[in-house]
């Protein structure tokens, strides 16, 4: 199990300036986090924080992969995953009401921020909707073909005779 304390960054005891951190994220995050979806995953997050007077950026960028089944042949596919976020942390004691969803307000008594919530939403709206296997050089999928075929065969419609020879009538008038 991971121990997801680490996802717990004391701001208080960093100084002014530039801070980076590193982790590596897998199946178990999301075991402890106890999400619905099951995910095979090893993906590296380079954490870069900068901490001002009163404000804090987040800079998260995430490269990995994801290992999950072909929507379309049902085949184990790995899923290349590269993409990055950026949150913004105000410490004020005012409060505010940002309609930006990448901007978090704290109170200046506060000393510590968990980002578990971050990673797990940044991941789930980077994964891909369709889950795929992609092309070749020559723009063949990449797909079981046995797969494919049986795909072919079961989109083709069963077609009742009788109306072949309707259909027929129609092409001869």
């Amino acid at each position: 199990m991971e121990d997801l304390r680490e996802y717990i960054i004391n701001f208080a005891g960093l100084k002014q300036g530039f801070h980076t951190m590193e982790f590596l994220i897998n199946s178990s995050f999301f075991e402890e986090i106890q999400s619905e979806e099951k995910m095979d995953v090893e993906i590296r997050l380079a954490l870069e924080i900068e901490k001002n007077n009163n404000l804090l950026v987040f800079k998260f960028h995430f490269s990995g992969f994801m290992n999950t089944q072909c929507d379309r042949c049902g085949d184990e596919v790995s899923l290349p995953l590269d993409f990055s976020e950026t949150l913004y942390v105000k410490i004020t004691d005012e409060s505010q009401n940002e309609e930006d969803i990448n901007v978090i307000t704290l109170a200046t008594h506060e000393y510590q921020i968990d980002i578990r919530s971050y990673v797990y939403e940044f991941i789930m709206v980077h994964l891909p909707y369709r889950r795929i296997h992609g092309v070749d050089n020559d723009g063949k999928s990449l797909c079981n073909e046995k797969a494919l075929k049986f795909l072919e065969e079961k989109e083709k419609p069963d077609i009742d005779p009788r109306w072949e020879a309707l259909k027929k009538l129609k092409t001869d008038n």
